[in-house]
């Protein structure tokens, strides 16, 4: 009788006791005996994996591949990649509005757009900032994406008789403007132009990438069907125009003739 008090009184404690009271409980009770429950006896046998019983050629092949690739992959110093890191922000710090505030005012906090109107695609060249001709020469993709950058190469290339390579290049960025529906028209215009063996202007490249952009305008015509030959035209404007136009007397006179602008006085 003893016990079977024990027991109703326990269970109107628990009908008592709340839901969330109930779930504790439960759990500390499923603790308790995942805790203090003997385990069954392990199987102490070697796990031996298929691979292992069975060679598979396949999969040791692509393992060897790996491994070869991962070998032979370049790698860069922590120390090398921090230093292009320091190099890099000392070189645009000059470009960052936050950390150099604009001249002659800051635009997005005043009302004198002056910042804006100098460094429009259509700026005279009496009206180019010093900051803005010496980007060109941080890299040939920032002359390339500057408009006026581009007509100053464009206008030195012309002395060197050696401007179809720009001209090349102004096309494919027009061309990646278009529609869809004027791709394969203004391709073909192109290639006829620039890269077949009769073109009128035809530029410096390889049979090997003449015969991928012909491919992909006979398959598939895209925006991206003269990449192997931009990428090509680049690379040879970086090693031989390019740094030319840099040394050029042109060049240094823009810089000695480029426009500074002077902060404005507040109030």
């Amino acid at each position: 009788m003893l016990i079977v008090d024990q027991a109703e009184a326990q269970l109107m404690i628990l009908r008592a006791k709340k839901k969330h009271e109930k779930i504790v409980l439960d759990t500390q009770e499923k603790s308790y005996w995942r805790t203090f429950l003997q385990p069954k006896e392990e199987d102490t046998r070697p796990i031996v994996r298929s691979e292992e019983r069975k060679p598979n050629i396949k999969l040791i092949e692509k393992q060897r591949d790996f491994m070869r690739q991962y070998v032979e992959k370049p790698r860069n110093k922590t120390s090398k990649g921090c230093e292009n890191l320091l190099q890099f922000c000392d070189r645009y710090v000059a470009y960052d509005p936050v950390l150099t505030p604009p001249a002659p005012s800051n635009p997005w906090i005043s009302d004198d757009v002056t910042f804006w109107t100098l460094n429009e695609a259509s700026t005279e060249r009496t009206k180019l900032t010093e900051l803005r001709v010496r980007r060109w020469g941080h890299g040939i993709t920032e002359l390339l994406a500057d408009q006026v950058g581009v007509e100053e190469f464009k206008e030195f290339l012309k002395t060197q008789y050696n401007a179809e390579n720009l001209e090349f290049l102004v096309g494919v960025k027009k061309l990646r403007n278009l529609p869809s529906a004027q791709i394969k028209r203004q391709g073909e215009q192109l290639f006829s132009e620039f890269l077949s063996s009769d073109a009128r202007c035809e530029i410096n490249i390889d049979a090997k990438t003449r015969t991928l952009v012909r491919q992909s305008l006979d398959e598939k015509p895209s925006r991206s069907s003269f990449d192997p030959a931009v990428d090509h035209i680049v690379n040879l404007m970086k090693k031989d125009a390019y740094p030319r136009f840099l040394r050029s007397q042109r060049y240094k006179e823009l810089i000695e003739n480029a426009y500074i602008p002077h902060a404005t006085k507040k109030g």
